[in-house]
């Protein structure tokens, strides 16, 4: 197992992006894709996101993890993105 110390050696990032995301279950999202999930002990109906990132690249996120590190863009602040 890791410890705090094995990390000290790694810089520290602030990563920002802008993705597409909706609510959806795990299930839903394996279903809506078509991708597969080695553990079949997963819960289909957990709760998460589909995010689609600006590369296309789809992927599902638990949702506490998403709405800790992810803010909605509300409709007046979108003029500010460009090309989006």
């Amino acid at each position: 197992m890791k410890t705090k110390n094995s990390y000290k050696d790694m810089s520290l990032y602030l990563k920002s992006q802008l993705v597409r995301a909706t609510p959806c279950s795990k299930g839903k999202f394996l279903s809506i894709t078509g991708k597969t999930h080695i553990n079949t002990n997963i819960d289909l109906e957990e709760n998460g996101y589909h995010v689609i990132y600006s590369d296309g690249y789809e992927s599902w996120c638990p949702k506490k993890s998403f709405e800790k590190t992810s803010r909605i863009i509300k409709s007046n602040d979108k003029e500010l993105i460009f090309n989006w």
